[in-house]
């Protein structure tokens, strides 16, 4: 007969119970990573937050096409007839009895210190208190 190198052992009471606990624990591990799903949180959309939001009344009736800031912190906007300009203290309104041409304002911007806005008759430039067409030139009409 063979002589076996190594003695065989019979694995104790001990050594069986852990090497149960142990097959338990994977067991149980393994099904709880398994039931679970990954976590996502739920982020309010940020467009949404109250806090970004300000209310104007005195805006209210006006139809708001484009908005712009100036460098000094004024906001504009254009209308369907009129710029307003808003600068904290009130709102002013400029209508044709300013240079424009009291049609559909459909874009107002900023380059440097000075105001644009463009309307389907041309395009005008603010000056200290009134705004001037600056294209086509006056005179020039399509």
């Amino acid at each position: 007969m063979a002589k076996i190198p190594f003695p065989i052992h019979q694995p104790s009471v001990y050594h069986t119970h852990m090497l149960f606990r142990f097959i338990l624990l994977v067991m149980l591990a393994g099904e709880a990573f398994a039931i679970g799903s990954p976590y996502t949180p739920d982020l309010p959309n940020p467009i949404l937050e109250p806090w970004r939001w300000r209310a104007y009344p005195a805006l209210e009736g006006y139809e708001i096409v484009c908005a712009t800031e100036d460098e000094d912190g004024n906001l504009w906007f254009g209308t369907t007839t009129c710029i307003l300009r808003h600068d904290d203290l009130r709102i002013t309104l400029f209508d044709e009895n300013h240079g424009l041409d009291g049609e559909r304002v459909v874009a107002i911007t900023t380059h440097g210190r000075h105001i644009y806005c463009a309307t389907p008759k041309g395009v005008f430039q603010f000056g200290l208190t009134d705004w001037d067409r600056v294209f086509p030139p006056e005179g020039d009409h399509a």
